[in-house]
């Protein structure tokens, strides 16, 4: 109702419409984007975009922090293994020297080992009963052959890497058994004694003590790799002699190469 105090009449409409409009609907707010020739386009909802947005990147995050621990595991690992394997190429080479160094040894201690002088036969003394001969050994005949053996020296003669491929020579191809040793005959004037692989002392150039010996066990073959220390310079050694034994320790087989 109008009155004649228009302020009154002013805070009224003032007041009327400041009221909520019930079909009003919710505020809501759009991206727009407007072309150079005046086109509207709507992107929807902003706040949809942007928690879509966020959404994606955390995950992104979260995929590149994954991938990077498993990157950082993994090059963990290696590195450990890696040093574990320097460490133990470390220990096999001084336990090769040390072994290689007691054969030196060994093998200097025979030669300069004086032998025993025979006793004097005294003649007053009666003679001793006449002993029978012992039959000869019972030669055993093979089990296994080699038919090449290669020798490759370093660059700087530091090392002899010998490798061969032993067969199984059985007729019906049974498992075999046994050890090995490889001997090595010093050229002629030189001052090396005869050096084996293991390392044992020598009997006339054999080794006395088969169960020392490199072990192996096969049905059909095996490929061995030995090696050998050496100075620089000329090799010292003219052959290589392999002997194998089988596990009750006989001599199985004998075979002699040139180096």
């Amino acid at each position: 109702m109008s009155t004649d105090d228009y302020t009154q009449d002013l805070r009224e409409e003032l007041a009327r419409y400041a009221l909520p409009n019930p079909y009003r609907h919710t505020r809501s707010w759009r991206l727009l984007f407007v072309s150079s020739d005046g086109r509207v386009v709507q992107s929807g909802n902003y706040r949809q975009v942007v928690t879509t947005t966020l959404v994606i990147l955390v995950l992104l995050s979260l995929a590149l922090a994954a991938t990077t621990g498993l990157w950082l595991h993994t090059k963990s690992r290696l590195a450990t293994a890696v040093a574990l394997q320097d460490d133990l190429n470390a220990t096999l080479a001084r336990q090769t020297a040390a072994q290689e160094s007691l054969m030196a040894r060994l093998a200097l201690a025979e030669e300069k080992a004086p032998q025993k002088p025979a006793e004097p036969v005294d003649a007053t003394q009666a003679p001793m009963a006449t002993m029978a001969p012992k039959a000869p050994p019972v030669a055993l005949p093979p089990f296994v052959r080699v038919d090449t053996l290669e020798a490759t020296r370093s660059k700087d003669g530091s090392s002899l890497k010998v490798t061969f491929k032993l067969f199984n020579d059985t007729p019906d191809k049974s498992l075999t058994k046994g050890t090995l040793f490889l001997v090595f005959t010093p050229k002629a004037g030189s001052e090396h004694a005869m050096r084996s692989l293991p390392a044992v002392m020598l009997t006339n150039g054999v080794p006395p003590d088969p169960s020392r010996g490199e072990s192996f066990q096969m049905r059909n073959y095996k490929t061995r790799t030995f090696r050998l220390r050496t100075d620089a310079g000329d090799l010292p050694y003219s052959e290589v002699t392999l002997h194998v034994f089988d596990e009750n320790g006989d001599s199985r087989y004998k075979k002699t190469f040139p180096l």
